[in-house]
């Protein structure tokens, strides 16, 4: 429900988060080697920091660890849903083409029989 929902998001927002501090720290190290190859100083370097705004204070191991477990069982019974709605699929294909097959075993001479005797009992 909701809990997972918001356990989710705030995980792939810690995600997002660290994903862009190491996208930020691998430009600015960049930075700093373009500039010490020019003889330049180079810029001081700066604490990495959580972005202003994302409160990860609540975000206890327990928590993130419960959460991602929400997040995988979910995840799993969808993939098992998915999984037997294409069985059954399967199987009906299976069952269609089996019923085709005996269908075209049924020569002209068998289907003029067969009608023959149906419509005498009628």
């Amino acid at each position: 429900g909701e809990d997972v929902e918001a356990a989710a998001v705030k995980i792939q927002a810690v995600q997002r988060g660290r994903s862009q501090r190491k996208r930020a720290n691998g430009q600015r190290e960049a930075q700093r080697r373009a500039e010490a190859r020019k003889g330049a100083a180079p810029p001081p370097k700066s604490p990495s920091t959580t972005p202003a705004g994302e409160d990860m204070s609540d975000l206890q191991g327990q928590d993130v660890e419960a959460a991602a477990t929400k997040i995988q069982a979910i995840q799993r019974g969808r993939a098992e849903r998915k999984r037997a709605k294409a069985a059954a699929k399967q199987r009906a294909a299976d069952k269609k083409r089996e019923r085709m097959a005996a269908m075209a075993d049924l020569q002209g001479e068998d289907v003029e029989a067969a009608a023959t005797k149906i419509q005498a009992i009628q």
